[in-house]
């Protein structure tokens, strides 16, 4: 059963959606018994610009949305003005190694553990601290 749907892009800060496309795709996800999952890229200014204004518009709603972030600045907004909007840590923040070439080794029962369980981390003790001093 599905619980999200996600809108945005999380590479591209040129496709971040507008205001209107926002609200309309919000109203269409809240009919289908949806929840909004935001995804926001790596941003300039401009972007970071353009992400204010819809996360300004989620934070007056009573089902705020979730917002995954793919940037330190973004991030910081984020926690910043709109503490009630909640982030979500995105493929690009989470360390995690994806090389494509790693995954049949991955699949090989002679797979040495240790080497195994270091490329299942997501990163290090310092990054999960960080993670739960910005509630993420």
């Amino acid at each position: 059963m599905f619980q999200h749907a996600y809108l945005g892009d999380e590479f591209c800060e040129s496709k971040i959606p507008t205001l209107s496309c926002l609200k309309k795709q919000y109203r269409s996800v809240r009919e289908a018994g949806l929840k909004l999952m935001l995804a926001s890229p790596p941003s300039t200014g401009r972007g970071i610009a353009r992400l204010e204004r819809l996360f300004g518009f989620l934070s007056t709603l009573d089902d705020a949305a979730d917002i995954v972030i793919n940037d330190y600045g973004v991030l910081r907004l984020l926690r910043k003005k709109y503490p009630m909007l909640r982030p979500v840590l995105g493929r690009l923040m989470n360390k995690m190694i994806r090389d494509p070439r790693i995954t049949p080794a991955l699949n090989m029962p002679d797979a040495p553990p240790d080497a195994l369980a270091s490329l299942q981390q997501y990163g290090s003790l310092p990054f999960y601290k960080f993670l739960r001093e910005w509630d993420i």
